[in-house]
C-alpha cells in the first residue's frame, strides 16, 4: 500500500495556493471571478513542478470562483481546499485526462463547503 501523506499535502499546498490566490484577487484587487480564475489557471502551467502539481493549483483557482459570500474568510478557503485536495486524491484512480475533472472536482469542494457550513 501506497503511503499517500506526503502525496496529499502536495495536493493540499497546491490546491490551496490556487485557491487563495484566486480568492485574494477577488476581494483585495476586486478582479471578477473569472478573471481571477483564469489569472491563476494561467499561470499554474508556468510553475516549476509536475503536471499533476499545476492541475491541482488550476482546480483550486476553480475552487476559489466560489461566491465571498460562501467563502467569506481564509478558514473557509483553507476548508475548501482541505475537501478539494482530498476529493482529487480519492479520485485520481478513476478520472483520466483531464476534461471536466477539474471543474467537478471544484464543484464538488464547493458544495462540501455548503454542506459543512449548514450542518456546523
Amino acid at each position: 500500500m501506497v503511503h499517500l501523506g506526503p502525496l496529499y499535502l502536495r495536493k493540499f499546498a497546491a490546491f490551496y495556493l490556487g485557491c487563495v490566490s484566486c480568492y485574494l484577487l477577488q476581494t483585495h484587487f476586486q478582479l471578477s471571478a473569472v478573471l481571477a480564475s483564469a489569472a491563476v489557471g494561467f499561470l499554474a502551467p508556468s510553475l516549476p513542478t509536475t503536471p499533476e502539481i499545476q492541475a491541482a493549483v488550476a482546480i483550486g483557482a476553480f475552487a476559489g470562483m466560489c461566491s465571498p459570500r460562501v467563502m467569506p474568510g481564509h478558514l473557509h478557503v483553507l476548508i475548501i481546499s482541505l475537501f478539494g485536495s482530498a476529493v482529487y486524491l480519492l479520485m485520481r484512480p478513476y478520472f483520466k485526462g483531464v476534461g471536466g475533472k477539474l471543474g467537478f472536482i471544484a464543484f464538488v469542494s464547493s458544495l462540501l463547503l455548503l454542506l459543512a457550513r449548514a450542518i456546523g
